[in-house]
């Protein structure tokens, strides 16, 4: 599994990332942030069966980025990165982009994946 946080993102600890082990990820594209009592950011990650994942990484400070990842990989499935930028474009792509940092991780994701 190949890691890529965006360059302003902070770093998660390794006990966070630990728990995508037990999923098929083939890459992880993530930018994260921490405030007072809180976290906020966006992941997206390129299962091996070729689908991607959008995960919510906010938080309260009862609980940590990783939060709902197993509910996310469930529910939050995109075949393709146009069908989950549309399916996000009245929310997380209009939101303030250092909180949620969607646009950040996208523009990751294409520059790693060479997408245009």
């Amino acid at each position: 599994m190949d890691v890529y946080k965006h360059p302003d993102s902070e770093e998660l600890a390794d006990y966070d990332l630990e728990k995508l082990n037990v999923f098929t990820v083939n890459q992880v594209f993530y930018y994260y942030q921490t405030g007072d009592y809180e976290g906020h950011g966006t992941m997206i990650l390129a299962m091996t069966d070729g689908t991607l994942v959008l995960h919510d990484m906010s938080h309260c400070s009862c609980f940590g980025p990783m939060e709902d990842l197993g509910l996310d990989i469930a529910k939050m499935k995109y075949t393709t990165l146009e069908e989950l930028i549309e399916d996000q474009k009245d929310f997380r792509m209009t939101s303030d982009d250092d909180y949620y940092g969607m646009k950040r991780v996208i523009a990751l994701f294409k520059t790693i994946n060479a997408v245009n």
